[in-house]
């Protein structure tokens, strides 16, 4: 029966001080060897090799046994995060214990590597590599030491078969960056992304990960991620070498996606009414109609003076939803006919998808007349799956503060409140206002805090995130809460009292 296999090296740490960490490479291994068991490889099929573990005769003895294990129906994943380096174009990885005096001597030849698996039994052989970069590494982001790798070796190797293929994080004269937010290499944080089912763009026919979904996937993510965090361009060229047709399949995902949308089948049931939102507020000077000495600034909230503030930010609403409408047909590839875009009008413009609805609004702050509240708001979602998608968050990132979930009926915050004083643990806060028209929860060291009033629950944050960051504050303070009484009294279903 064939079987998947996976030899998976990560060497952040180096015996000789001179060799600098390769940050996040354990994260990396980790990450990578667990999101594999979700397709079906058991421990014992996954061969994890990590700092210590990745000695030289470690290394050279675990190649040797891997690859004699390996049925000729079985295919062999081979993961590498550490440093590189080529010598008279031959490459080399480096292992724990690897000496600078004597990098040659004291790491492995990429060559052993592909005799080894060249002698192997397997069908398939689909190599990641993080290694692949050049210079010496001048600070902890930076994956690199000595000379270019060589790709002409990859390349001989891989175009011998069909049946093998290498995936590495960038050209060889280039280097590959990590992150400290996403905990990661960035190109192995998106490759574990795709064999997560958390992004459909890496597939085809919606769950199948093929050689060349994955690097289409691969090239656009770290792209549009590296333009999000760098100020100053920086060059980073996922590469694939090997000769797969585009009919492999290197992954399934649809176990994941199904196993996901039954355990999830509550949360994405109140995902269909959740609404993400932010409000901020500027002076009506500040809008771009405004002529000073010409306009002047509302004195009574009549209709007239809505209707000024409406015509001085048509141009502002117009450019809203224009740059929305652009980033949605570039990260969702949405042909023309899915998006409906309705012009600004009364102080509001929208765009509908057909998976949810963009909304952004202007309207004079009736509390305080030399004032006006703009309010960007995501709802109706019909494809709850598509909010946490990387398309979703790449349009969507830094946009919101809130994300709003509307429940089944009408809550009695009063009676609510008092349940919540007898069972809130000791590590959240409570506090509600004199007339039991919300309470908020706050859990403690939290960058957030949970608003309930008599049709809603929301997560609120201090500054504007990513919508899969709201998410992750919603399943917090559930987990934070699981198996507690308290969790009884939030009205998940149809709330208690309600008409």
């Amino acid at each position: 029966m064939p079987t998947k296999k996976a030899l998976v090296i990560a060497v952040e740490d180096y015996q000789d001080p001179h060799i600098k960490p390769v940050t996040f490479a354990k994260a990396d291994a980790e990450a990578f060897a667990a999101v594999l068991e979700s397709h079906g490889l058991e421990k014992r099929d996954i061969w994890p090799l990590i700092n210590q573990g990745a000695t030289q005769g470690i290394l050279r003895s675990k190649l040797r046994l891997f690859t004699a294990s390996l049925d000729p129906e079985d295919t062999a994943f081979v993961f590498y995060a550490g440093h590189g380096f080529a010598d008279q174009n031959k490459n080399y990885l480096t292992c724990h214990d690897s000496q600078v005096p004597d990098l040659v001597g004291t790491s492995i030849s990429m060559q052993s590597v592909f005799d080894g698996l060249r002698k192997s039994a397997a069908k398939h052989v689909i190599m990641f590599f993080d290694s692949c970069h050049s210079g010496l590494v001048l600070d902890e982001s930076m994956r690199g030491i000595y000379s270019d790798l060589s790709e002409e070796e990859l390349d001989d190797f891989f175009s011998e078969s069909k049946s093998r293929l290498c995936f590495t994080a960038c050209r060889s004269d280039e280097v590959s960056r990590s992150n400290a937010t996403l905990g990661h290499g960035i190109w192995t944080y998106h490759l574990i992304e795709a064999f997560a089912a958390n992004a459909p763009e890496a597939t085809e026919k919606a769950s199948l990960i093929t050689p060349t979904s994955l690097q289409n996937y691969l090239s656009s993510s770290v792209k549009r991620t590296l333009r999000r965090l760098y100020t100053t361009p920086v060059i980073q060229t996922p590469w694939l070498a090997g000769g797969l047709s585009r009919d492999f399949v290197i992954a399934d995902v649809s176990p994941i996606l199904e196993e996901r949308r039954r355990v999830a089948a509550p949360r994405v049931r109140h995902l269909t009414r959740a609404l993400f939102k932010h409000e901020v507020i500027a002076t009506v000077k500040s809008l771009r109609g405004f002529r000073k000495g010409v306009h002047h600034v509302p004195q009574y909230a009549s209709s007239s003076a809505h209707g000024f503030i409406h015509s001085i930010a048509e141009d502002e609403l117009r450019e809203d939803v224009d740059e929305v409408f652009r980033a949605l047909r570039t990260h969702f590839k949405f042909k023309r006919k899915d998006l409906t875009l309705s012009p600004p009008e009364d102080g509001g413009a929208s765009i509908l998808t057909p998976d949810f609805d963009y909304h952004v609004s202007v309207r004079l702050d009736e509390d305080d007349l030399s004032q006006v509240v703009w309010c960007r708001e995501v709802s109706n979602v019909r494809a709850p799956d598509v909010i946490e998608s990387d398309s979703f968050n790449d349009v969507f990132d830094d946009k919101f503060d809130t994300i709003e979930l509307r429940f089944d009926g009408v809550v009695d915050i009063e009676e609510l409140i008092t349940r919540m004083e007898d069972v809130l643990p000791d590590d959240v806060s409570l506090d509600y206002g004199t007339d039991d028209s919300y309470c908020e929860l706050v859990p403690e060291h939290a960058s957030y805090r949970i608003r309930i009033e008599s049709k809603t629950l929301s997560v609120v944050r201090d500054h504007r995130t990513s919508p899969r960051q709201l998410l992750l504050d919603f399943q917090g303070f559930q987990k934070l809460l699981s198996g507690r009484e308290l969790m009884k009294a939030l009205p998940w279903g149809k709330a208690k009292g309600a008409s």
